[in-house]
């Protein structure tokens, strides 16, 4: 005749389950953590890349007249290119692989409808702009709405923990960075850590 098990000895199996299962989450939000990471850095150095054969290309950054802004960081070296002059910049490039200039392989960028801080009711918009996602499914459409995404409304970035304190909410995307350096006129990406704190040059740069 079999024996049942006891009440202690279930409890220890749940407990022991119980176990199992958190490491197995701290292991997954790990790997996860740590692939969304890779994909920003790939992204940043697929950018760089585009940045630079452009220049090489026409003589001149997909932004004109870097030379004459002023230093806006802390050490007074860089001009870091707010928002929309990120966007222009990343046009500019795309419109000469539009044209078929290889300046490099789109399907390496990502990019979301809209900006962090101007988030539309919609649940579409609002997710689009929550998680971002990559440009050829941007450009073809999503399986889920089917809707093309224009150049002209996109912002472009990668997927990383980004927090918004007006909201609390915490968003999947962040937008690009970008920084000119006088001293050696060169547009450099940049690893944006959170809006309070300083930028980096991409590492090995």
């Amino acid at each position: 005749m079999r024996r049942a098990f006891t009440i202690i000895e279930l409890m220890m199996v749940v407990a022991i389950i119980a176990v199992l299962v958190t490491i197995i989450a701290v292991v997954a939000t790990g790997a996860i953590d740590q692939a969304r990471q890779h994909k920003a850095a790939a992204i940043r150095k697929v950018v760089q890349q585009g940045i630079d054969v452009y220049h090489a290309q026409k003589g001149d950054w997909p932004i004109v007249g870097l030379e004459k802004k002023s230093p806006n960081d802390r050490d007074g070296i860089q001009y870091i290119l707010d928002k929309d002059e990120v966007r222009q910049c990343m046009r500019a490039i795309l419109e000469e692989c539009r044209q078929g200039n290889p300046m490099f392989d789109v399907s390496g960028l990502f990019v979301s409808r809209g900006p962090l801080d101007l988030v539309k009711s919609t649940y579409e918009e609002f997710y689009c702009a929550k998680y971002g996602l990559d440009f050829m499914s941007a450009i073809h459409g999503t399986k889920r709405t089917g809707r093309k995404m224009k150049l002209n409304e996109m912002w472009f970035g990668y997927p990383c923990d980004h927090k918004v304190k007006k909201t609390g909410i915490t968003y999947k995307f962040a937008n690009l960075k970008l920084g000119y350096i006088f001293a050696s006129d060169h547009l450099e990406v940049l690893e944006p850590l959170s809006d309070d704190d300083a930028v980096k040059p991409l590492e090995g740069d």
